[in-house]
This record gives C-alpha cells, sequence and structure tokens, in this order.
C-alpha cells in the first residue's frame, strides 16, 4: 500500500496521506485522482562502481553483462544455451575465474574467443 494525496476533479479539494483510495470527494461527491503536484521529485540512484559511469551506463562490459558469454558458462537466459559451444572442460576453467577474480572485460573477452575458435573462427572479438 502507498501513501497517496488526492485531490477532487470537480471542486478541486485535497486530501493528504492516504493509505485508502478515496473513490469520491466528501465535499461535492466528485471522482478523487491521485495529485502528484507536493512531491519533491524522483531521485535515482543508480549503482556506483568501477564499471558504470555517473549515470549508470556500463562502461566495462563483463562476461555476465553478455547473455552470448553467460550462455557459454552454461549461465544467463536458458533459451540462449544453445548457443554454448564450449566444453565442460573450458567451461569449468572460466567459471573459476569468475569466482575467484570476479567478472571483467577480459574474462568476457577470453570466453568468446573460445567460442570463437569452436564455431571455426567466423566472428571478430576486438582486442584491445
Amino acid at each position: 500500500m502507498a501513501i497517496n494525496d488526492y485531490r477532487c476533479a470537480d471542486c478541486g479539494f485535497e486530501e493528504y496521506d492516504l493509505i485508502a483510495d478515496p473513490k469520491n470527494c466528501i465535499m461535492c461527491d466528485g471522482l478523487m485522482y491521485v495529485n502528484f503536484s507536493y512531491w519533491k521529485g524522483l531521485e535515482i540512484d543508480p549503482r556506483h562502481d568501477e564499471r558504470l559511469d555517473s549515470k549508470g551506463f556500463v562502461k566495462k562490459f563483463g562476461l555476465l553483462d553478455d547473455p552470448l558469454a553467460s550462455a557459454q558458462l552454461g549461465m544467463g537466459d536458458p533459451k540462449l544455451q544453445s548457443f554454448n559451444r564450449l566444453s565442460e572442460e573450458e567451461q569449468k576453467v572460466y567459471k573459476e575465474r569468475l569466482i575467484l577474480d570476479g567478472d571483467s572485460p577480459k574474462l568476457r573477452k577470453d570466453v568468446l574467443k573460445a567460442y570463437n575458435k569452436n564455431i571455426g573462427s567466423k566472428y571478430e572479438v576486438q582486442e584491445d
């Protein structure tokens, strides 16, 4: 349940900080609607870490941010598991790196290089 302010559409009577939704105005029996005019605004605080810029956009795109790379380790969207081309041994190595060193753009590139090698180098993986 939310606490809202309400205003009558007909006479303009206002009620403040109500939990219940008043359907009709107590003054004129007009329709009441949620009134947001007294809100100070919404402040969105994006996650702040080294991977994100000040607006919350990813600037370091890691393995867990990439659906194809995640699928190579058997993680992520189950619908993408058909794209998994890494062997169980390769998956184990990369999962251990993910656990020990954490997610990183380098890990993502290494997984995509292994994927690319296993499918016959059809795609170019950008090098830094």
